[in-house]
């Protein structure tokens, strides 16, 4: 009786299109209600259902995720300073003459210490 068809009458009769969203909202949010706790934190959930050792394995890919991406950043980081030519800050090397640091040799071995950052990333 309660065929809901987008192209049959009983749909005009009984259901506006606004019902039926509501009614699929209602719906949806009961089932995530049944499917979830009400322990609201994830790493709750995960030791709740699947132990300790999970929530250790969880934690540990985090940890290995931000390391991985935070090398990414460091090596794009790096290889713009190098396709700039530029020389970060923590690459700069203080020479008891200032006038050292415009020398070739100086220049080159800022390029060499950059590249080894890039090759140990």
């Amino acid at each position: 009786m309660y065929k809901i068809e987008s192209s049959s009458l009983i749909y005009n009769i009984f259901f506006t299109k606004k019902q039926i969203m509501f009614i699929s909202v209602l719906c949806l949010l009961f089932l995530i209600k049944l499917r979830w706790p009400k322990i609201k934190s994830f790493i709750h959930l995960l030791r709740y259902r699947y132990g300790d050792d999970t929530v250790d394995t969880f934690r540990s890919y985090e940890k290995h995720l931000l390391k991985y991406h935070k090398t990414g950043k460091d090596l794009w980081f790096l290889n713009q300073c190098k396709f700039f030519e530029i020389t970060p800050t923590f690459l700069n090397i203080k020479f008891s003459n200032e006038d050292y640091g415009s020398l070739p040799i100086c220049k080159k071995l800022k390029k060499d210490l950059l590249q080894h950052e890039i090759n140990k990333k």
